[in-house]
């Protein structure tokens, strides 16, 4: 649990937030403290302000709506008069309950909108990714958590390849498989899911929907652009740095993004 928390930290301070973690709020007049908040996060340029309540129980719902009531609650409560007291009090917070499922049909918990650990996981790898290869980009050494996954996801040099099943690659089933049907099912599944693959894996699937074409950079960012839209459409936000730079026009960061995933057609590793 420590460690999940130590991973939103860094994560979180690593995109320019402002982050607290394990904050008491609620001072009570016989001693003590009405509550502790997980981890509290505000982007000082976007505006952002987030409350994050990590948890690996195993509880039931009813408790677990019980529980995080209490604690969401408090939040909104307690942020503005004990945490980030010079924010205006009307700004919105992003309130977050990180479970290890996520389940069909229940996207909220106490009013708060759930993420699974995986979910989380997936995004930051995501951003990671985009980073590149240490040697070139390391993130800074106060993310120890965050450069190691760096160094796993990309490597330091060039990342080797580990003895492992080989992944069934439909382009040489010839006309055994529509590999535009391929696509279009995944999107399917996932509308009905609410749940979502990377959007690297989307944009992998429009290029061989669409004949595995040569793309440049700009073919790439363009449909990574689309899919991310595609994926707004139906709730889901798998690469949430990605589409907060994109709607910023933070061009550096888009073609940091492309290029770290490592399209094979467009830069392999």
């Amino acid at each position: 649990m420590a460690h999940l928390e130590d991973l939103l930290v860094e994560y979180y301070d690593w995109r320019g937030y402002i982050v607290k973690r394990n904050i008491k709020v609620g001072r009570l007049s016989h001693g003590g403290w009405s509550m502790e908040l997980d981890v509290l996060a505000h982007h000082p340029h976007t505006g952002h302000l987030i409350h994050l309540e990590p948890s690996l129980d195993a509880h039931t719902w009813a408790r677990r709506e019980e529980r995080f009531a209490k604690k969401f609650a408090a939040g909104r409560n307690y942020i503005f008069s004990d945490v980030f007291t010079w924010l205006d009090k009307s700004t919105p917070v992003d309130q977050v309950a990180i479970l290890v499922s996520h389940p069909k049909n229940r996207d909220t918990l106490a009013g708060a909108r759930i993420q699974s650990v995986d979910e989380f996981m997936a995004e930051l790898c995501t951003d990671i990714r985009a980073e590149g290869k240490v040697s070139k980009r390391a993130i800074p050494e106060q993310y120890p958590l965050l450069r190691t996954l760096q160094l796993a996801l990309n490597g330091y040099y060039r990342l080797q390849q580990i003895d492992e099943a080989t992944p069934m690659n439909t382009g040489n089933l010839g006309n055994q498989i529509d590999e535009s049907r391929l696509a279009k099912n995944r999107i399917e599944i996932e509308g009905k899911m609410g749940k979502a693959t990377p959007l690297s894996v989307r944009v992998e699937d429009k290029w061989r929907a669409a004949g595995r074409p040569a793309w440049s950079y700009t073919d790439t960012r363009d449909a990574c652009v689309e899919a991310d839209r595609e994926l707004a459409g139906l709730g889901l936000n798998p690469a949430r740095r990605f589409r907060e730079e994109v709607s910023l026009s933070n061009d550096k960061y888009e073609k940091q993004w492309v290029n770290g995933c490592h399209f094979e057609w467009l830069n392999p590793r």
